[in-house]
């Protein structure tokens, strides 16, 4: 389970309200922004739950408040390490930490994208080559690298370029063997 834009936002306003309890004064959006460097309207965004802010910015915002990371997500080391065992399942476990400390120290990329590839993605291990390629045919940009659309196409159709695909791809592997 992913936390929400909204929660998120909620959970934000709770830790300023911590914060203004623990300090005697009032923790403003305003205080908090000028803390974390960001304007008072992209916190507003954030509070409001029209944005996901960056593991970075909500470490910052953790940080700022006196609070835990784990306030907003309890499991948000867990979700990167799910992320980190499908997109990075060959890479090894120091491999991983590595590219999970990336991940949390990089304040381009936004939570949403690791909660989106967690929901969205399927477990990636297919029955057949074939239901690998049908999946790999199904995104959307090479629907439209392609010019093709598979919901035009029957399942003849599509199991035969599927074949194609992967003979092409054996081909193309086995070249590269005798090299």
């Amino acid at each position: 389970m992913t936390i929400s834009k909204i929660d998120l936002g909620r959970l934000i306003k709770e830790a300023r309200k911590i914060k203004s309890e623990k300090d005697g004064k009032k923790f403003t959006q305003k205080n908090l922004a000028d803390v974390v460097n960001r304007s008072r309207s992209y916190i507003g965004d954030i509070e409001a739950g029209r944005t996901y802010p960056s593991f970075v910015l909500l470490t910052e915002i953790a940080h700022a408040c006196n609070v835990d990371i784990s306030f907003f997500d309890s499991g948000i080391d867990e979700k990167i390490s799910k992320y980190m065992d499908t997109e990075w399942n060959d890479a090894t476990v120091d491999e991983k930490e590595a590219v999970k400390d990336m991940i949390k120290n990089d304040p381009s990329i936004k939570m949403n994208y690791i909660y989106d590839k967690l929901s969205n993605d399927r477990d990636f291990v297919f029955d057949s080559a074939q239901d690998a390629i049908k999946f790999i045919l199904e995104q959307p940009a090479l629907m439209a690298y392609g010019g093709y659309n598979l919901k035009d196409m029957s399942d003849d159709e599509i199991l035969e370029v599927a074949n194609d695909l992967l003979l092409t791809l054996k081909v193309s592997l086995e070249r590269r063997k005798k090299k």
